[in-house]
C-alpha cells in the first residue's frame, strides 16, 4: 500500500511515464476500502488471533483478504488514448488488458453489466466484501467474480490497484467476514464460492504468480501497444514510502480508525 502510494503521490508532484506494478503478499492480510468502517462486518478478533494483518487501501471500495493472488496497480496520468479520464473510463481501459490476459490463460473473462450509471455508485453495496458482489464494468468468469479492483483519482491522476485471485479460500473468507457483533451480517453461509471464482478454479490449473504477472503484463503490451522499461523506485518514491510506513500504514488509527481517520 504505501508504495502504491508513493508512487502515485509522486507522479502528481513530479510528472513521469504511467507505471505497472505486480506484487504479492507474504502471508494473509485484510486491506479495507478508504472510507470502510471496521466494524461493518469484520472479525477482527479472529484477525488479530491468527496473525492477519490489517490495512486501510488508500483507494475506495470493500474489504479484501489477501492471500493466493497477484496483486496488479496501475498508476498514471488520465490521458488517451489508453486511460481517458473518468472512473469508469479507466476501469473498462484496464479491464480489457487484464481481459485479454485471461483469455491467454483459456479463461473466459467479461465485464460485469454494460451500463455505467452513476460513477459514485460503482463501489457502492451492503455487504463489507469487496468479492461478494461485482460492480459495474468489473471482471467475471461464468457469473463470478474473479478480479476485484479499485481506484483513487487527483490532481489528473489515478492509481487503480486489484487482486487477481489464483486460489480461493471460502473457509477463511466466512471467519474473517463473520462479526460476532454484528448477527445481521449475511456474508457467511452465503456461499460466498458460488459468487467468487479463481485462475486455478478456471483452469484447474496451479498457476504461480510469476507465470500470471508475465501473461498479464504481455496482455498490457499487446492492447496498449506501448513498451514498458524495468526499473526501480526513484530516491523520492524509497523516501516516501519510508514515511508512509512509519506515519500512516503501521499506525492503528489510519488502519483501524473508523473512516481512514488518523
Amino acid at each position: 500500500m504505501a508504495m502504491d502510494e508513493a508512487l502515485f503521490r509522486v507522479l502528481q508532484e513530479q510528472g513521469g511515464p504511467p507505471v505497472l506494478r505486480f506484487y504479492g503478499w507474504e502471508k494473509p492480510s485484510l486491506s479495507l476500502g478508504y472510507s470502510q468502517d471496521l466494524r461493518d462486518g469484520i472479525n477482527l478478533r479472529y484477525c488479530r488471533q491468527s496473525g492477519i494483518d490489517v490495512v486501510r487501501r488508500p483507494t475506495g471500495g470493500k474489504a479484501v483478504l489477501h492471500d493466493r493472488e497477484l496483486t496488479y496497480a496501475v498508476v498514471s496520468r488520465e490521458k488517451p488514448p489508453f486511460t481517458p479520464a473518468g472512473l469508469i473510463r479507466n476501469y473498462q481501459a484496464i479491464g480489457l488488458c487484464l481481459i485479454r490476459g485471461f483469455s491467454a490463460l483459456g479463461i473466459d473473462v467479461r465485464m460485469a453489466g454494460d451500463k455505467p450509471g452513476n460513477e459514485k455508485d460503482v463501489i457502492k453495496n451492503r455487504r463489507p466484501v469487496c468479492f461478494a458482489v461485482p460492480a459495474p464494468f468489473e471482471l467475471l468468469s461464468r457469473g463470478r467474480k474473479i478480479c476485484g479492483s479499485a481506484q483513487v483519482r487527483s490532481r489528473g491522476c489515478f492509481l487503480q490497484h486489484g487482486s487477481i485471485l489464483l486460489e480461493f479460500d471460502g473457509a477463511m473468507n466466512d471467519l474473517v467476514f463473520a462479526n460476532p457483533h454484528d448477527p445481521g451480517n449475511d456474508c457467511p453461509g452465503d456461499d460466498m464460492e458460488s459468487r467468487i471464482t479463481s485462475v486455478r478454479a478456471e483452469t484447474g490449473a496451479s498457476i504461480g504468480a510469476e507465470t500470471l504477472s508475465a501473461v498479464m503484463e504481455r496482455a498490457f503490451l499487446d492492447v496498449w501497444n506501448i513498451r514498458f522499461m524495468e526499473g526501480e523506485p526513484t530516491m523520492r518514491e524509497q523516501e516516501l514510502k519510508k514515511d508512509l510506513m512509519r506515519n500512516k500504514y503501521t499506525n492503528p488509527a489510519w488502519n483501524e480508525g473508523p473512516f481512514g481517520s488518523s
